[in-house]
């Protein structure tokens, strides 16, 4: 299917070259770039106020004007009621640039009349308080002037006294554009709990991560996955630090949005749609995708845009990604469509498992080395993919601890408890023969009846590694499901080679032979090895999606 676009423009408007020669194709290059579709048609020369109306091409009803735009604040009575998008005189324009960011400006105050993304970037600003505090300060004075138009989340401007900080956070993370990760020794740290949170929602909601530092190298190895900017000067900024982030949130706008959208456009692509907004369920009427929160504005206009399609309204659904949504605001969401009488369909289930591998027992072995290159956003994916599948078919998912991995689980927990009272079936292991003070902080997240602690055994680590495997492996029954990511690779006393991923998949795959075993590409898995030496069944995948093959 496509979108037909038409811009119905008055004579003055028609003759600054800047819509046909600039915006068009701007805006044609965003929606086939976001939503995998053409879209045809151009500007109408018509002598009337000017305005962009949009015209779906499936059912040829005319929508609403979607945006009134004037030209030197020149416009219609008609329209003189509603804040119009300015256009200089094109005389004014100024350079390409400015014309290319000007059609983008736009391109996403009409995006936003539909209810996708913002008019405005929303930024989140993600700092170790004892650390940068003084610069996370500084960019958002710089970031909210006015003539920038940004909206910015800073902890100690925006959280109100007596809320539940994470569920706000959270909140406030989904609802953003950009997540500004302020880089410091202490961000990474084995106690900052909070940032690890921060970050790994900023990464469940594919909210877009632009990392700033200063100095050389990164104070951390996962540092390497995001796009970094670094700063002339240690914890403050100039007016060229400024420039140069805008130019990257200007450069990255399509790409954070399309990223922000794709874990609902996953579920669109696999359902008969019945046009580029909605599509259709035998059991759920018409659904339609919010992306982002759904704010009651937000609901209101994709009611207003299906009466304008049909005479009826049918049963309405709304779909959106509920587990970035704390249980506070569902609550609320709950309330404001129980007075529209509308429906609630949520991400969770319309991805609940169609075949019939239901209650599946999975067991995930995972540690990061330093030593090899690895991606870790697709490391992280894989891993919240995995978890999500586990939860969706009520089955069990079985992991040893690890400093890396553990909190990425543990933060799925808290987003996933914050909507549901019962903890799901995922059991952590840990040896003791690792001190307290040395694993994870999020070890005390998990309840006690989810955390299995298994004695050292005489003070000898593979003894008490190859313990903890042998419960991990006999306490569940037969397990159907193996994934094996990373791997250190370590020698021991004897000087020989040993990697506990390794060791772990030739001992699953002995113990429950049926099972499948399944590794990716890019996670610093040396797949070749152990399907040479400890694994020959092992089965490698590229990407976080295709696990999900292995469900169904």
């Amino acid at each position: 299917m496509s979108l037909q676009i038409k811009i119905h423009i008055d004579k003055s408007l028609n003759s600054n070259g800047f819509i046909q020669s600039c915006f068009v194709p701007t805006f044609k290059e965003t929606i086939n770039y976001l939503f995998d579709d053409e879209i045809q048609g151009g500007v109408v020369d018509r002598e009337e106020d000017s305005l962009l109306t949009l015209c779906d091409a499936v059912s040829d009803v005319k929508y609403e004007p979607a945006l009134p735009i004037s030209i030197d604040n020149r416009i219609g009575d008609k329209y003189s009621n509603i804040n119009s998008f300015q256009l200089p005189k094109e005389t004014d324009l100024g350079s390409c640039e400015e014309s290319k960011q000007l059609a983008l400006n736009l391109t996403f105050a009409i995006l936003s009349r539909l209810g996708i993304g913002s008019f405005h970037s929303r930024i989140f600003i993600s700092y170790k308080r004892r650390e940068t505090e003084q610069l996370a300060l500084e960019l958002y004075k710089c970031l909210t002037a006015e003539k920038l138009g940004f909206e910015v989340f800073l902890d100690t401007r925006k959280l109100d006294v007596g809320t539940k900080f994470m569920d706000d956070i959270r909140l406030s993370i989904a609802e953003s554009d950009i997540f500004l990760l302020l880089d410091s020794a202490g961000y990474w740290g084995k106690d900052s709990v909070y940032t690890r949170k921060e970050l790994y929602t900023a990464m469940y909601s594919n909210t877009g991560i632009i990392r700033l530092f200063h100095g050389e190298g990164e104070q951390s190895e996962i540092a390497k996955a995001f796009e970094s900017l670094r700063l002339k000067k240690e914890n403050c900024v100039c007016d060229d630090d400024i420039s140069n982030l805008i130019k990257i949130i200007n450069d990255k706008r399509t790409s954070f949005l399309k990223a922000k959208m794709e874990r609902l456009n996953d579920v669109r692509r696999t359902i008969n749609e019945k046009d580029l907004w909605s599509y259709e369920s035998d059991t759920d009427g018409v659904i339609c995708p919010i992306f982002g929160v759904p704010t009651s504005q937000r609901i209101e206009k994709l009611e207003d845009r299906l009466k304008d399609k049909v005479v009826s309204p049918p049963s309405f659904s709304i779909l959106y990604d509920h587990w970035v949504v704390p249980e506070s605001y569902n609550n609320h969401i709950q309330w404001v469509v129980n007075e529209k009488n509308i429906k609630i369909t949520t991400l969770q289930n319309m991805k609940m498992p169609k075949g019939d591998f239901k209650n599946p027992t999975v067991f995930l072995s995972a540690s990061l080395s330093s030593e090899k290159d690895y991606d870790f956003t697709k490391v992280h994916n894989v891993i919240v993919t995995l978890v999500e599948e586990v939860i969706n078919r009520n089955g069990i998912l079985v992991f040893g601890g690890h400093p890396t991995i553990t909190p990425i689980i543990a933060n799925m927990m808290n987003i996933y408890n914050a909507t549901n009272k019962d903890f799901p079936n995922i059991y952590l292991y840990q040896s003791n023969y690792y001190p307290e003070e040395e694993q994870p902080k999020e070890n005390k997240e998990f309840p006690v009846d989810k955390i299995k602690r298994i004695d050292a055994c005489d003070g000898d680590q593979e003894k008490s590694l190859e313990a903890m495997r042998k419960e991990m492996l006999s306490e569940h029954g037969n397990f159907t499901l193996g994934v094996f990511i990373g791997g250190r690779v370590e020698k021991n006393p004897n000087g020989a080679i040993s990697c506990g991923v390794w060791n772990e998949c030739e001992y699953f795959h002995k113990k429950h032979p049926n099972a499948i075993c399944i590794s990716f590409t890019d996670t610093g898995t040396n797949i070749d090895v152990i399907k040479r030496y400890y694994n020959p069944s092992l089965v490698s995948l590229t990407s976080a999606d295709q696990i999900r093959n292995y469900f169904d």
